[in-house]
């Protein structure tokens, strides 16, 4: 979760495809709380506290606004 580090602890389903999960891997972590959504694709890493940056990183993710 480098990748996630560097962008905010925001990262996307896209992203984390390419790091080799499948979406059964992204949903079980999304259920058990490792990832939030914070958008459709778009996921904030567990255990960070929210930021403006995030919000920034997370529109240049795709997400809506």
């Amino acid at each position: 979760m480098a990748q996630a580090t560097r962008q905010h602890g925001v990262i996307s389903t896209v992203e984390l495809r390419r790091f080799g999960l499948t979406e059964k891997a992204i949903r079980w972590r999304a259920e058990t709380g490792i990832l939030h959504p914070l958008f459709v694709g778009v996921f904030l890493v567990a255990g960070l506290p929210r930021t403006w940056e995030q919000r920034i990183t997370a529109k240049d993710h795709g997400a809506p606004g």
